[in-house]
């Protein structure tokens, strides 16, 4: 188990250009994992859409003799695991910040819940004698969808009905019925 050492829960680089730091705990264990839970928003991105689930970690470890590893609790094993992942052998990073990711493949399901969550658990490569810290700039989960999103906005004065969308290229004439106002 980690701690953190340094900033806020929602200090994060893409918010605030601040980053946060984690160190292990000062025990004989020597490593260093952190976790997190995600909510995917299952109304904007419905399951049944989703092909995949990409994970991107942008971190900075003190200690680059040891691999890092992202794993997601899996919901059908009830435990976390990197199985199905397109990559599982870690990352050894280098001096300076890193990014690392990861694509669940067609595996994804298993580690998305129902309900849209996603648990992250983020972890060096085991006990050594070195303490631990690492920096973490960015955590990301990105759910690429098989779906089209249309936005319609009425800039006259009066109310306009929809009543169908024609998607219309070199291959596809389609009519689809809807009925919305604008």
């Amino acid at each position: 188990a980690g701690s953190r050492v340094s900033g806020t829960y929602m200090d994060t680089q893409s918010i605030d250009g601040s980053y946060e730091t984690f160190a292990g705990n000062n025990t004989s264990s020597g490593n260093l994992q952190f976790h997190g839970t995600f909510a995917a928003d299952i109304s904007a991105y419905p399951l049944s859409h989703v092909q995949t689930v990409e994970i991107l970690l942008t971190y900075r470890p003190s200690d680059t003799t040891e691999k890092w590893y992202l794993e997601a609790y899996n919901w059908t094993s009830s435990s976390f695991s990197d199985s199905g992942f397109n990559s599982t052998q870690g990352q050894l990073p280098t001096t300076g910040w890193n990014n690392y990711a990861v694509n669940l493949t067609d595996q994804w399901n298993s580690y998305v819940n129902n309900n849209g969550t996603i648990s992250l658990k983020i972890h060096d490569e085991g006990a050594d004698a070195n303490q631990t810290t690492v920096d973490v700039g960015f955590i990301g989960i990105r759910l690429p969808v098989d779906a089209v999103s249309f936005t319609l906005t009425n800039d006259g004065s009066y109310t306009a009905q929809v009543v169908a969308l024609w998607i219309d290229n070199s291959t596809v004439h389609q009519r689809y019925d809807t009925s919305g106002y604008v």
